[in-house]
């Protein structure tokens, strides 16, 4: 047969104990309105404090030209194509928008071609996950991934286009990387 046990609570006292701050007396520090209490209330207030701020800590510094690389791929098909150039990025606090320049070669469809190519991107930082849209031979293409150091150095991710190329879609999946500075002649 299992054993019944109670637990008693006490009451809380009506009359100022020892150190509390309505009997004018110094504090206990082993008593409940002692150290332990005065650290929890200036902990709680700190985080009150703290969630009434709507500072949020600026994302790193991303401004200035890269070097990048796209590749993507339709398996199915395996119609390829890969652009590489340089993107000057200008940054407004978590958005930011840019200018590329370089060159795409594509393949595959019975088909292969080289073009140079001037496209416009938009897009977020938001600590270091990076989100952008951009074009490539004015096919949409949607970009996700990460940065890394302030000022940012690196960038790299995945992408994915869609391309409409007689009256057929074309989803091609890769991978983007970009790194700070021009590539030469660029």
């Amino acid at each position: 047969m299992l054993e019944e046990t109670r637990f008693r609570i006490p009451s809380p006292v009506s009359v100022p104990a020892r150190g509390d701050p309505r009997s004018g007396g110094p504090r206990d520090p082993r008593s409940p309105g002692g150290r332990a209490a005065s650290l929890a209330g200036a902990l709680g207030s700190l985080l009150l404090a703290g969630c009434g701020s709507s500072t949020a800590p600026a994302p790193p510094a991303l401004s200035g030209p890269y070097a990048f690389e796209v590749n993507i791929t339709e398996r199915r098909d395996e119609f390829r194509c890969h652009s590489g150039g340089t993107v000057e990025f200008t940054q407004d606090g978590e958005s930011f928008s840019g200018s590329a320049r370089g060159t795409v070669t594509c393949s595959g469809l019975g088909t292969e071609f080289t073009l140079e190519e001037t496209s416009r991107l938009t897009g977020r930082l938001t600590g270091n996950a990076v989100r952008m849209e951009f074009s490539i031979l004015g096919s949409p293409c949607e970009a996700v991934g990460s940065a890394r150091g302030d000022p940012v150095d690196t960038l790299s991710g995945t992408v994915r286009c869609t391309f409409a190329i007689e009256a057929r879609i074309y989803t091609l999946d890769g991978r983007w990387e970009a790194a700070r500075g021009a590539v030469p002649g660029g």
